[in-house]
């Protein structure tokens, strides 16, 4: 089972890589397996489905044909060489990013809820505004850390805790 984040897709990549060829593998995308059975949302990763309903989606399970599992693996041995920190899902391939990479939407979204409250705000609703807004699964800590690189660059200023989205409260520099 795999959701449209680039952890699950590399989880599945390196499971693919290290599994016997001769053995077949069979994936559920969940995204889409989910939003064709129930008609509801598109969950971007599988810990958003209740087990009761990925039990279910177990039927949708399609055989990885060869040619598609060697482009899986032959992705992760790229992300191998990589050796990146910041990957995104695009395609249906993970793809090594810079850093920086989500740093311009974090700012703008900081500086449109600094125009709208006029005052500093908890880092964490920076952090779920953000999440909102992105098409595949990542994890808090993710937007966190950029956050915390941003502050540390002079882009936002913060009080209270740096280890703790909840007692950080940050404002943007240049509003």
């Amino acid at each position: 089972m795999v959701g449209d984040s680039p952890t699950e897709y590399t989880d599945m990549m390196c499971v693919l890589a290290y599994l016997q060829c001769t053995i077949p593998a069979s994936v559920v995308m969940v995204s889409s397996a989910y939003h064709k059975r129930y008609k509801k949302f598109r969950p971007r990763s599988t810990c958003e489905v209740t087990s009761e309903k990925m039990i279910t989606l177990l039927e949708d399970a399609k055989i990885l044909s060869q040619r598609v599992r060697e482009r899986y693996v032959a992705n992760w041995n790229r992300l191998l060489e990589d050796k990146g920190t910041l990957r995104i899902l695009k395609n249906r391939q993970v793809e090594t990013v810079p850093e920086d990479y989500f740093d311009p939407e974090i700012i703008r979204l900081a500086q449109k809820t600094y125009r709208q409250t006029k005052r500093d705000f908890v880092a964490a609703r920076l952090v779920g505004d953000f999440l909102a807004r992105q098409e595949q699964g990542m994890m808090d800590a993710i937007a966190f850390w950029r956050i915390r690189c941003l502050i540390q660059q002079g882009v936002f200023s913060y009080e209270g805790s740096m280890n703790n989205m909840l007692q950080c409260r940050i404002k943007p520099m240049n509003v």
